[in-house]
């Protein structure tokens, strides 16, 4: 008998290990680039990329085409640092990836000198990513400044949204109330209610260019992703 509870106990583990995976990986992004040198104008081969601050700590090397990614990668902002040997090491601030977000980075390192022993800057977002749907990316921070705590009025801010009144549903590009589909932490619901705002980590609202895995979307998809215990409460 207490084998078979054992056993039971190991199953259940096991499961709920694989669901959290799969669950990681449904809402997760990447970042990926070319890592070259900034004088010889050639991609470097074995260079070091890793996460120095961000939701989670990751690193890389580039391969034989200088080419590097990191994922999965919870949505949020994330600091990098580039390293190689005999250059001057790069750090990238601010870099901010979204839900099923893939975002491009290519860096080019310069010559490693005694004044100038690494670099700092700001990432800077780009006004069209390539490859990504229409929509609008929301993290915590910018939850966090809105004038409103409804999740509903957060949504219908986005562009080809149109909401009655605050508080009520809303039509995406002129769709049927209802043909929205919601993903909280990768599980299908009809609404967004019962969702705190301040339980919201990241939410991304897509009204265009949907990916094919959300096939059953005749309007647009609300895709939310909640705070973890080691995500921080405010």
């Amino acid at each position: 008998m207490r084998t078979i509870i054992v056993l039971c106990t190991c199953l259940w583990a096991f499961m709920a290990l694989s669901i959290s995976s799969l669950e990681v990986r449904a809402n997760s992004g990447e970042i990926a680039g070319v890592v070259s040198g900034l004088e010889e104008d050639e991609t470097l081969i074995g260079a070091h990329v890793r996460i120095v601050e961000g939701p989670v700590k990751q690193g890389a090397v580039t391969d034989s085409d200088g080419y590097y990614s990191l994922k999965p990668l919870p949505a949020g902002e994330y600091t990098l640092e580039f390293s190689y040997i005999g250059k001057s090491k790069l750090i990238k601030k601010g870099v901010r990836v979204g839900i099923d977000q893939i975002v491009m980075m290519d860096v080019a390192l310069g010559n490693s000198n005694e004044l100038t022993p690494f670099v700092v800057e700001t990432y800077v977002v780009p006004l069209l990513e390539p490859g990504s749907p229409i929509g609008v990316q929301m993290t915590d921070k910018e939850i966090k400044k809105m004038p409103t705590r409804n999740v509903n009025d957060m949504i219908s801010t986005a562009t080809g949204i149109f909401q009655d009144d605050l508080g009520a549903s809303f039509n995406v590009r002129g769709g049927r109330t209802g043909s929205t589909l919601f993903l909280i932490d990768g599980v299908k619901t009809e609404s967004s209610v019962g969702v705190p705002a301040n339980a919201i980590r990241s939410m991304q609202i897509l009204t265009g260019g949907i990916p094919a895995r959300y096939g059953d979307a005749t309007g647009g998809v609300v895709v939310i992703e909640t705070r973890s215990y080691n995500h921080g409460w405010d």
